[in-house]
């Protein structure tokens, strides 16, 4: 009779499905799992280095999913915050709004409410039971949640799949809604209170989480200060040969350097007075908003971000550590398409079926470490110290398995730490947590962690007088380092008692800006690149050094006069640069327009339409920011260009511009 049974099922299984319905298998019945190794990359152990007298070390963790995926059903509810950008930068210029409508041009606002309004659409027929959406759009912390920009909270927890689906709809209508400021000069970008008060939706849910950060500007509002427990390596403001101290000192106030270069703090040990550098790549938002999203990582929270608008390297920078920090992608995007496609990739990443919520783990009180030996994280690592100082966590992206695909490939990834004395340092206590294809917390115990610190008896490399600038301006086009390398011996040796090596091997990090052979740099193009010279000791250890080198150039021009102005014309495609053929940046310049309201330039030196007037003429001009600049001429500069663009009444060409003029 089983074989009958057996007919009567399969009958089932096929009625069942023309009616529109799918038999599923629990996730939790698939045999998918991680397994995961931690070693350092030189199991050897690292050299002090003589200059900064800390050893760096690499660490790779190494990831390798197991097992199949029987069918893609997601099981684990999850939570989603919409952070929406509504600062008056959103809309386009003093009269986006009015623009957009009677030219067809859509301000950075409208096209994020239509972009987020195609992703609800899209992820409705994907929520499950559970499910949680709500949306705050931001401002000013003053402003942030005012009457009129009140957002929506989530819903009930552990509703059904129709009412998420109606509570959806809410958030859509909401959206469809929302305005941007008026813009104004005053107006500033505060990331951390948005992603505080998206904190305190998530309360204790334990739904995977995830923040969709939409912002067409860095952070220029938030705490004014940073207080961290500064337990690392950092170097002084004078930086004296580059030398790095250990340092450790609680409640340590962060603040913005007086020029805005970097960010300092003040230490009252050893050497006495000094101030020392925290950060030289972001200011105090930057770095609370930073400090937040640790916080956020490690309730394995992910953070994804979406630059509306034009964007420089800076800023990219800026959102992919904020969103890197928690394991997550960031993305940048113009238009309502790519913008649409930037939020297709997330949805599908929010509802895909994955391990999520990887989080290698490193208790910094389970550790053997030498008399007097410490363990700081720099800043670049793909590691965090909790703000208790008790751990290190380092968070990973999630491993997507598709039903029918087969086991996805193993992937690795680094984080760096730093030591000061030479020794044996044993960390006990090492786990990497995820959660599941079945929504099941899962730790696996991947101890101990262990880091060989060696001393340095050889020798030490370094350059004189850091860092170098070649003058192209001034006709420079070569710079040798090889006389500005000098030898470094250990304690108590002099440099003529060593075994100096004979080979040195030079390299350039960046050969569009320069081209280094046997210690010679030469210039190829504008920027500032890193050059590095390796040498091995006796025993084959490679002693290294580096040194930033900038580069600037002789002159811009463009190719022509003046321009008939199209719409989306590239006019950086237009420079030509002196020396010719010489390697140049977008971001190396910025550009300006002598009269608004015909037509706007962006920071990337691209024309767009503007404005209500129908014709007429405006003056272009783009010009070497000064960061590029290096002793210029300041009475005869050759480090901008203009140019004539027409905005025609008619299709004709231009003929005598300064006669029309």
């Amino acid at each position: 009779m089983k074989w009958k049974k057996g007919i009567i099922l399969f009958i089932v299984s096929i009625f069942l499905l023309n009616m529109g319905y799918s038999t599923t298998v629990n996730a939790a019945s698939s045999n998918a799992s991680l397994s995961v190794s931690v070693q350092p990359s030189k199991p050897d152990g690292y050299l002090i280095d003589l200059n900064t007298e800390v050893a760096t070390a690499d660490v790779h963790v190494n990831i390798n999913p197991q097992g199949i995926l029987d069918l893609e059903k997601r099981e684990k509810p999850m939570d989603v915050v919409f952070l929406i950008d509504v600062t008056g930068s959103m809309n386009r210029g003093l009269l986006g709004q009015l623009l957009g409508l009677l030219l067809g041009i859509d301000s950075k606002m409208e096209r994020t409410k239509k972009a987020v309004e195609q992703m609800i659409n899209n992820i409705k027929g994907n929520v499950i039971d559970g499910d949680r959406f709500a949306m705050i759009p931001f401002n000013e912390a003053d402003r942030l949640f005012a009457k009129e920009r009140e957002g929506i909270p989530f819903n009930p927890i552990n509703q059904s799949k129709s009412q998420v689906q109606e509570h959806l709809e809410m958030v859509k209508s909401k959206v469809k809604s929302l305005k941007a400021d008026y813009p104004n000069l005053l107006e500033k970008t505060n990331h951390y209170s948005a992603l505080k008060r998206a904190e305190e939706l998530f309360a204790n849910s334990n739904n995977t989480k995830y923040i969709i950060l939409l912002t067409d500007g860095k952070a220029t509002a938030g705490p004014d200060k940073v207080v961290r427990n500064i337990d690392g390596y950092y170097k002084p403001q004078v930086c004296l040969f580059c030398k790095k101290y250990y340092i450790k000192q609680d409640n340590t106030t962060i603040f913005n350097n007086i020029l805005g270069l970097h960010t300092e703090f003040n230490y009252n040990g050893y050497p006495p007075l000094t101030t020392f550098i925290y950060s030289e790549k972001y200011n105090v938002y930057d770095l609370a908003t930073m400090d937040l999203a640790s916080t956020l990582a490690a309730k394995n929270v992910k953070i994804f971000s979406v630059w509306i608008g034009n964007w420089t390297n800076a800023d990219k920078q800026y959102l992919a550590e904020l969103s890197g920090i928690t394991g997550a992608q960031s993305y940048t995007a113009k238009t309502v398409e790519e913008i649409n496609n930037s939020l297709t990739r997330i949805a599908e990443e929010m509802n895909q079926s994955a391990m999520k919520d990887i989080q290698l783990s490193i208790n910094l009180n389970n550790v053997s470490f030498p008399d007097g030996g410490h363990v700081g994280i720099p800043e670049g690592s793909n590691a965090i110290k909790t703000e208790d100082g008790n751990f290190i966590k380092v968070n990973f992206p999630e491993v997507v398995y598709k039903a029918g695909a087969g086991t996805p490939n193993p992937f690795n990834k680094f984080f760096t730490m730093e030591f000061d004395k030479a020794g044996t340092y044993t960390f006990h206590d090492v786990t990497l947590s995820y959660t599941n294809l079945a929504g099941q917390k899962q730790v696996l115990d991947v101890s101990p962690l262990t880091i060989k610190v060696v001393d340095n008896q050889s020798f030490g490399l370094r350059f004189k007088n850091p860092p170098y600038a070649i003058n192209v301006y001034r006709g420079v086009n070569t710079l040798s380092l090889k006389d500005e390398l000098e030898i470094v011996p250990p304690p108590g040796v002099k440099v003529e008692e060593l075994d100096i090596p004979t080979e040195f091997t030079w390299a350039s990090s960046n050969e569009k800006i320069g081209k280094v052979s046997d210690g010679i740099v030469t210039a190829t193009g504008l920027g500032t690149m890193k050059v590095t010279v390796e040498a091995r000791d006796k025993k084959g250890n490679i002693i290294k050094a580096e040194t930033p080198v900038k580069v600037n150039l002789k002159g811009i021009k463009f190719k022509n006069a003046s321009y008939d102005f199209i719409d989306g014309k590239d006019m950086f495609k237009e420079l030509i640069p002196k020396p010719d053929g010489f390697h140049i940046d977008p971001e190396a310049f910025e550009w300006s327009i002598n009269r608004n309201g015909l037509f706007t330039v962006d920071d990337q030196g691209v024309l767009h339409r503007g404005g209500l007037t129908e014709y007429g003429f405006a003056i272009l001009t783009v010009k070497l920011k000064d960061e590029y600049k290096i002793n210029g001429d300041p009475i005869h500069p050759d480090d901008k260009a203009t140019t004539l663009i027409k905005v025609n009444k008619s299709s004709g060409p231009l003929h005598d511009p300064l006669n029309e003029w």
